[in-house]
């Protein structure tokens, strides 16, 4: 399987559990300092949010289409050129003139590159998409680089949703551990977890929810976005930790809002299969 291949069905896996990597837990008993969610070396739009590991930044950029044309700013230079894609079917429009940007044959996907792919580049380089559905449009992503970062260009149908409809439901949650014994994963060690969304996101697709902290208790793994905390697998010896969220979305509309901070914290005290509680703590 080629890296892009494996890049597609991770993005798929997600996808359908509704999650936007966005908290990671694997390493330390320790909140780890907050990265730039923002990092306007990278990202300068409403569009757009940056990931930051000790090896390289991923741009993720937001773009919600429906059949009229939106203008949407992006950062990207003379070095920014699509060199990876989905199954893409948009339209843009550039110097005044419309163009089909589609890797749809006569009655299929292909796995030849999207037609008028240069005047897409010429059109990104110019830090201005203009853009909307084309034909056989599906939710896909489009890939590039910019200052020796990784671009994700998401495009997904727009539902006339924006940032301002959606709200934080609860501001803590809290995990307890499985009994040794008691989980359904790893010999019973591990229990694996789907738990519910903490933001009333569940109608509102195409709008991502992010956060810039992550956390490290060992042995466990949890990704957090799209409203959802969603796979977590917390074993008997994960060890306790607690930290904060911030949590901001995006509309991929030009719409962007911070909801508010949610509390996240794995507790001593353990249960049979692991437990997950939601509630609204004190601001104060």
């Amino acid at each position: 399987m080629s890296s892009y291949q494996n890049w597609t069905w991770f993005r798929r896996t997600l996808a359908q559990s509704l999650v936007a990597a966005t908290l990671l837990l694997s390493a330390l008993a320790v909140p780890a300092a907050a990265n730039p969610l923002f990092d306007t070396n990278y990202c300068t739009t409403n569009h757009c949010r940056t990931v930051t590991d000790q090896d390289s930044t991923v741009i993720w950029v937001t773009i919600a289409l429906d059949d009229n044309y939106i203008d949407v700013p992006i950062d990207a230079d003379s070095n920014s050129v699509i060199d990876g894609w989905e199954r893409i079917s948009l339209y843009i429009e550039h110097e005044g003139a419309e163009y089909l940007v589609s890797n749809f044959g006569e009655n299929d996907w292909t796995e030849n590159a999207p037609s008028n792919l240069e005047m897409f580049n010429q059109a990104m380089q110019s830090g201005n998409l203009r853009l909307r559905k084309g034909p056989h449009f599906t939710g896909a992503e489009m890939f590039t680089g910019y200052k020796g970062a990784w671009v994700r260009l998401g495009f997904d149908s727009y539902r006339g949703y924006s940032v301002e409809d959606v709200n934080l439901l609860y501001n803590q949650v809290t995990v307890k551990r499985p009994i040794a014994g008691t989980g359904n994963s790893d010999g019973g060690q591990c229990h694996e977890i789907f738990v519910s969304d903490v933001v009333d996101l569940n109608e509102y697709e195409g709008i991502a929810l992010i956060t810039e902290n992550t956390v490290s208790p060992d042995g466990s793994t949890i990704l957090f976005g799209q409203g959802f905390f969603a796979r977590a697998l917390v074993c008997a010896d994960t060890p306790s930790v607690e930290t904060t969220a911030p949590l901001w979305v995006l509309d991929g509309r030009g719409g962007k809002r911070f909801l508010g901070e949610v509390g996240f914290e794995i507790i001593d005290e353990r249960a049979a299969g692991s437990e997950v509680s939601y509630s609204n703590r004190s601001q104060d």
